[in-house]
C-alpha cells in the first residue's frame, strides 16, 4: 500500500523509520540541496517556477516506477523530504530519468549556484558532510 508523506513524496506504509537507525540503503550526499533551495526561494521569486515542475516530474516518475523511499537510510531529520532519495531510486530504475538528468541537472546546478553565494554552497557542503558522518544509533 502506498501513501503520501508530509514531504509530498511516497513511501511504503511499513511504519518503520530509517532515521539514524543504520538500516536501509546508504545514500551519499555531498551538498545539502534543501538548504540551498530554501535560500534560492527567498532570493529569486521565479526559482520555484523552474524547480517545482522538475520536482513534480521526479515524484511522478518515482510513483510510476514504484519506488520505496523507506528503503533508504535518512541520516538526519533535516534530510527528510530531500529529492536525493527519489533521484537515487530513479537512477537505478529509469533510463528516461538518467537521460533527462544528464541533460537537466548540470544546468539546474549552474542556475542554483548563480543565485546562492560560494560561502552558502560551502556551508551546504559542510551540512551534508556532518549529516552523513553522524554515527547511526
Amino acid at each position: 500500500m502506498r501513501r503520501r508523506s508530509r514531504s509530498g513524496s511516497f513511501s511504503a506504509s511499513s511504519g518503520r523509520s530509517h532515521l539514524s537507525s543504520g538500516a536501509g540503503k546508504p545514500a551519499v550526499c555531498r551538498t545539502c540541496t534543501i538548504q540551498l533551495v530554501r535560500i534560492a526561494y527567498g532570493r529569486a521569486f521565479w526559482f520555484r517556477t523552474v524547480r517545482e515542475p522538475l520536482k513534480a516530474g521526479m515524484v511522478v516518475l518515482g510513483w510510476l516506477h514504484g519506488l520505496d523511499l523507506e528503503e533508504y537510510h535518512v541520516p538526519s531529520e533535516g534530510c527528510r523530504g530531500c529529492l536525493r532519495f527519489i533521484k537515487l531510486g530513479l537512477r537505478e530504475k529509469s533510463g528516461l530519468f538518467r537521460w533527462l538528468n544528464a541533460r537537466v541537472n548540470p544546468r539546474f546546478d549552474r542556475l542554483l549556484e548563480s543565485i546562492v553565494t560560494a560561502s552558502e554552497v560551502a556551508e551546504a557542503k559542510r551540512t551534508a558532510a556532518q549529516a552523513f558522518q553522524r554515527p547511526s544509533v
